[in-house]
Order: structure tokens, then C-alpha cells, then sequence
């Protein structure tokens, strides 16, 4: 009981920290970076471009946005032209004690929420956007998701969110209480698993799914060693990485588990109207990680 209190109230303190969580935003002239309750002062940004899609990246637990894996990530969007690149960066509460980490998401997900809402009223269509995370960031997307469709009464809804291996621990099993993503969070959600049951989730919570080399640790080219940095685990990040720079070529082709002869792309190229369902696929043990 005594340490059920101490984790609760760390999760209380925590809370008064949220306003320290930061989007940043990434665009040709430099990089520009405001707190939460600011943020929509980006949509006045003049690097801001309204006819461009938005992707909104959000890190998992123990991760923030300084990390080499980030900066593949935007370089690989700053190529394609066609993007505002937004990092949502939560790293004081995501290197918090994990179930504080998951009881504020909530809280960080309707601010979000918020944030995404008010682009809407600047004339920023809802059908621009594209939410991204990985691990506990997955699900803060789905939250984020919910929380648009709540404070809109139903008549907002993201039209695509991806799910780089959703975090396992406290949300499948033995649950912490906080929603998980799930298919109904947007029009289309993708979900990439590559380290499940372990720090992944173990099960199809998509609209598709996709299970690169069974979904499963290790992966290849991932070692008992470097499973100590995650390497599983975040191999989703570098598929979709991967995907971005093979943007319109060929990249991850996975095959519909019920029909073999049917397949689609795994990543940003992943075809929104596809059949639901789960999608398996074979990957190198290095970068080209795709086989094609």
C-alpha cells in the first residue's frame, strides 16, 4: 500500500510539470520551439505552411527529441518538401517512474487535443495531419485522438495515426488504467510491432497491423546486448524512417496474413484504404532494412 502512495503522489507532482512539455518545430529556415500551452502560435508561424500535411512526432518513456534516431527522422521528412515537421518533446515527465509517466499522459493528450483543435479554427484542416509515435507515444497519440473526437462532440477525427510498437507494460495484461490506441482513434491507424510482449504490445490494436519478422525480438541484427538499449524495440522507428526515405519507391512490402497474394506497404507509404487486419513481413538485419 505505502508504495502504491508513494507512486501516486509522484504521479500528482508530476502533473505540475506538465507545462514543460514542448512541441518544436522543424522547417527550412531553423527550428523553432514552444511550450505547450503556446503552442498554437505556430499556425501564425510564417514557416507554418497551411498546404502542407503535418506530421506530429511523440517520443516514448525514458527518450526525448535529441536523439540520432530524431535526426534521421527529420532529415528523412525535410526531403520529402511536403511536410511541417512537429516533435512533441515530454522528456521530464517521460523519465519520470514509468506509472507516472502513464497516469499523465492523459492530461498531456488533451492539451494536445487542444493544441490540434485550434488549428482548425485558424483554417489548418483536420485532414492534414498525421500523428506518429513510438512506445508510451503511441499511445499518446490514440489519446489525443479520443480527445479530438470528445471535445469536437464527434465531429473532428484525425484522419491517420501510426503506431511505432506501442509500449506493452500497463496497458495489455496488468493495466494502469490509461486508454490505449486503438483502431477508432483516427479514420486509419497503422501499428508497426517489433519487440512484442516484451516492452511492445502483444496483440492487433489497428487498423492494420503489421508484424515485421513476427513482431517479435530479436530482431534482425539485434543482439541480447544491445537488447539492453531497446534494439527491438525501437527497430520500428528505423522501419519507418527507412519508409520515408524510400518515400514513392519501393520499400516494405508485407503480405495480408489471410491472403498471402494481397499486399501493401508498411510505413508512410502504407495505403489508407487497405484491408484491416494483420500484415506479415521479412526485413535485413541492417540498414536497407526493406528486402526490395
Amino acid at each position: 500500500m505505502l508504495s502504491f502512495i508513494v507512486i501516486f503522489l509522484g504521479a500528482t507532482a508530476a502533473s505540475s510539470e506538465l507545462y514543460n512539455a514542448k512541441i518544436i518545430f522543424h522547417h527550412d529556415s531553423g527550428i523553432d520551439t514552444y511550450e505547450l500551452l503556446e503552442a498554437g502560435k505556430i499556425f501564425k508561424n510564417s514557416n507554418f505552411d497551411r498546404e502542407r500535411r503535418t506530421v506530429l512526432y511523440s517520443h516514448g518513456y525514458m527518450d526525448s527529441t535529441d536523439g540520432d534516431h530524431i535526426k534521421l527522422f527529420v532529415n528523412a521528412y525535410k526531403k520529402t518538401n511536403d511536410f511541417n515537421i512537429l516533435l512533441f518533446d515530454w522528456r521530464k515527465l517521460a523519465s519520470s517512474m514509468y506509472p507516472s509517466a502513464v497516469w499523465n499522459m492523459p492530461k498531456l493528450g488533451e492539451e494536445l487535443a487542444k493544441f490540434i483543435l485550434k488549428g482548425t479554427v485558424q483554417g489548418y484542416v483536420i485532414t492534414n495531419w498525421h500523428l506518429l509515435g513510438h512506445s508510451l507515444g503511441a499511445h499518446l497519440s490514440g489519446i489525443v485522438g479520443k480527445r479530438i473526437k470528445m471535445l469536437s462532440n464527434g465531429s473532428v477525427i484525425l484522419p491517420r495515426i501510426s503506431g511505432l510498437d506501442p509500449a506493452g507494460p500497463g496497458f495489455y495484461g496488468l493495466s494502469l488504467g490509461t486508454q490505449r490506441i486503438s483502431k477508432n482513434d483516427a479514420v486509419f491507424v497503422d501499428i508497426i510491432h517489433t519487440d512484442a510482449g516484451v516492452l511492445g504490445a502483444d496483440v492487433n490494436t489497428g487498423t492494420v497491423d503489421f508484424w515485421p519478422n513476427y513482431g517479435r525480438r530479436l530482431q534482425p541484427g539485434c543482439s541480447l546486448f544491445t537488447e539492453i538499449l531497446g534494439c527491438s524495440h525501437s527497430r520500428a522507428v528505423y522501419y519507418w524512417i527507412e519508409s520515408v526515405e524510400k518515400r514513392g519507391k519501393d520499400g516494405f512490402t508485407a503480405k495480408f496474413e489471410r491472403a498471402p497474394r494481397t499486399e501493401i506497404r508498411m510505413g508512410i507509404d502504407c495505403p489508407t484504404d487497405t484491408l484491416p487486419g494483420k500484415y506479415v513481413l521479412s526485413t535485413n538485419d541492417k540498414s536497407p532494412y526493406s528486402l526490395s
